[in-house]
């Protein structure tokens, strides 16, 4: 059985990305609930990523806590995603998602 599976990702990768893009994605199952979401954020290539959302919480992280929100889909969730006082330098978006049956899909 598949995994999860990301749609509508926003902007395309050809897109300059402003200080105040908004990023977005969804994610949806293919048969197994979701259990888990990781949303990553790098913005420097030589410092590790920020962690977005926190599952486990139910709530993202506070450098994005105010400009971002989860929205229940069919199926799924979207997130839109934009950090406090925007982008600092252009984000580089990483994300697993992992369904109930153990498949994990990454972006």
């Amino acid at each position: 059985m598949p995994g999860p599976v990301f749609q509508n990702i926003s902007p395309s990768p050809s897109y300059s990305i402003l200080p105040n893009t908004l990023l977005s994605f969804q994610v949806v199952d293919t048969g197994s609930p979701i259990v888990l979401v990781v949303p990553i954020i790098t913005l420097d290539p030589t410092v590790a990523g920020e962690l977005v959302y926190d599952w486990t919480l139910g709530a993202f992280t506070p450098a994005y806590i105010e400009e971002s929100e989860i929205l229940t889909i069919a199926n799924g969730y979207q997130f839109n995603m934009l950090r406090f006082n925007g982008w600092p330098t252009p984000p580089t978006l990483r994300c697993w998602a992992v369904d109930a049956a153990g498949n994990v899909t990454a972006l």
